[in-house]
């Protein structure tokens, strides 16, 4: 992957070039929404939501200390993920990225469920119903 495709040396790409690059860069995106879906699911199913939201209630600065690293961490991988550098260094922006989505909407769907909220995730595919009060918009599409 490139940071913007430039068709090969030159320029001067063939349309099979473009295309390949096209697939490539739509089968990375699949394969980060279903580690998501996947992790968040490991998440809520295993309770670290609830571990989390319980650690991040311990003390008065906590969020902000957990948002603070959020935002580092969110600033690394977008930096990684934009580096044309090498693919490698792409996915593993990509990676850190999706691992850092799943890991701050785990507490946040852990404390809607806490406050008594009908709550359903984006990702569940659920559908929403007169009791639901808070669809929790964590599908990539999203996040973007």
């Amino acid at each position: 992957m490139q940071e913007v495709f430039a068709g090969g040396p030159g320029g001067s790409g063939s349309a099979v070039g473009r295309g390949a690059f096209i697939r490539a860069t739509y089968m990375n995106l699949a394969g980060a929404i279903l580690a998501f879906v996947a992790l968040s699911g490991v998440i809520h199913m295993s309770g670290l939501g609830q571990s989390m939201l319980k650690l991040l209630a311990s003390g008065r600065y906590m969020w902000l200390g957990f948002m603070g690293a959020f935002m580092v961490v969110g600033w690394l991988a977008s930096h990684m993920a934009d580096s044309a550098q090498s693919n490698q260094k792409q996915l593993l922006g990509l990676g850190l990225y999706v691992i850092a989505e799943a890991l701050i909407f785990g507490p946040m769907f852990a404390l809607c469920q806490q406050q008594g909220f009908g709550t359903v995730r984006r990702s569940s595919g659920e559908p929403v119903s007169a009791q639901t009060s808070v669809l929790l918009g964590d599908t990539m599409g999203d996040l973007l």
